[in-house]
């Protein structure tokens, strides 16, 4: 989380209003340095737990891209990394593999065209699901899997995990190449995994983060957990708080304050009632989310 999402927090706002008033000697009745250590401190701590968070999805990225997987080319299979799949390309899958991109089901083992995925890694359901192959391709022998071509039409990517709709054309003299329809059915998506099927190939219409999977992971947001938005609740209750009492003490305290003393009212009170939000108070909230993003 760069400074900018770490201030998005009203929290942290607050804290940082504090210890920049605090630089004003002539109206902080203690050292700036009581809340400016705990408060660096604090974004030193959160920062390198953010970095030491995106360092591991690096590595898990890195993994992922770098796989070896089997493409089918002019009939002859080869070994490639996942990050080198391009659209087009056909993919050959063996049971158990993680597909690497998002393809469009053309051919298994199966003698009724079917193969099983396990989805929960994209929808978090643990049922196994059936995907099978479009009509057009279901007669295909294994040599002619190899030696495909055709056209598919597919819409823009989109994070749909439940809804493709497009269009195949095979170009073969023993079958019509009229349009086939595709569906969902017809489709195996990045991060799933090949189950109960000896292999399964499929042509890629969606590769990095255009599959539909990539599509849903975008750009890292930073979550706020239910005490985070309860204390950020509390922190600005307070903070109302304290601007009726910097108020009350204000009006009164310009009955005796001298000309000087009236022009700073407003500057030298936050200062007396920071104490109800102490800046030490978020270390020990920070700590067990710390803990739980280790495990």
């Amino acid at each position: 989380m760069g400074a900018i999402q770490y201030f998005r927090r009203f929290m942290n706002q607050y804290f940082l209003l504090i210890a920049c008033l605090q630089l004003w000697s002539r109206i902080t009745p203690v050292s700036p340095a009581t809340t400016w250590g705990p408060l660096i401190i604090i974004f030193i701590v959160s920062a390198s737990k953010e970095a030491w968070d995106d360092y591991n999805r690096y590595l898990s990225d890195k993994k992922a891209n770098e796989r070896k997987i089997w493409l089918v080319k002019d009939g002859v299979r080869i070994q490639i990394k996942a990050q080198e799949v391009h659209v087009g390309d056909l993919v050959w899958l063996h049971e158990n593999d993680e597909i690497p991109c998002d393809l469009v089901l053309i051919g298994t083992s199966d003698r009724q065209g079917i193969c099983y995925v396990e989805t929960a890694a994209l929808d978090g359901e643990t049922d196994l699901k059936t995907r099978t192959i479009p009509p057009i391709s279901a007669n295909l022998s294994v040599e002619q899997l190899g030696k495909v071509k055709g056209v598919i039409e597919c819409p823009n990517p989109d994070n749909d995990i439940r809804r493709f709709d497009a269009n195949m054309r095979l170009f073969l003299p023993i079958i019509d190449n009229e349009k086939s329809p595709l569906t969902i059915n017809n489709t195996l998506l990045q991060s799933c995994y090949l189950r109960y099927t000896e292999w399964a190939c499929g042509v890629a219409v969606y590769t990095g983060n255009e599959t539909k999977s990539g599509i849903s992971r975008g750009a890292a947001e930073p979550k706020f957990t239910a005490a985070d938005v309860i204390i950020d609740k509390l922190t600005i209750a307070i903070f109302m708080f304290q601007v009726v009492v910097v108020l009350v003490l204000g009006y009164f305290g310009n009955t005796w304050k001298d000309t000087q003393g009236l022009k700073q009212w407003y500057l030298m009170y936050p200062m007396e009632v920071e104490g109800p939000c102490p800046v030490w108070f978020w270390p020990p909230v920070t700590k067990p989310k710390f803990g739980s993003g280790q495990s």
